[in-house]
């Protein structure tokens, strides 16, 4: 009995440390966002300066959504030499 704790434990604590990590990016993304809007600028240099943050947010929350990667289309001979140099 002691051993499947043991191991129910260690399955949480690398399943909450992966939790975390994945979400790191996201909480980077939303304090960024939230510093910009907290600034003292003028309503168009808040919404530029938190461009780059909105966009991470909705790049890493399409990331999780496998369906959406899916529709991409394949890349052609062209982009497929472009990113592997």
């Amino acid at each position: 009995m002691r051993d499947f704790v043991t191991i129910r434990v260690a399955n949480f604590m690398n399943n909450l440390l992966a939790v975390l990590l994945l979400a790191l990016p996201l909480i980077a993304f939303l304090s960024a966002g939230i510093i910009e809007l907290r600034s003292e600028r003028s309503a168009t240099q808040k919404v530029l300066s938190c461009l780059p943050a909105f966009l991470g947010v909705l790049v890493h929350v399409v990331s999780w959504r496998t369906e959406v990667l899916s529709r991409l289309p394949e890349p052609t001979s062209l982009t497929g030499k472009v990113r592997t140099h």
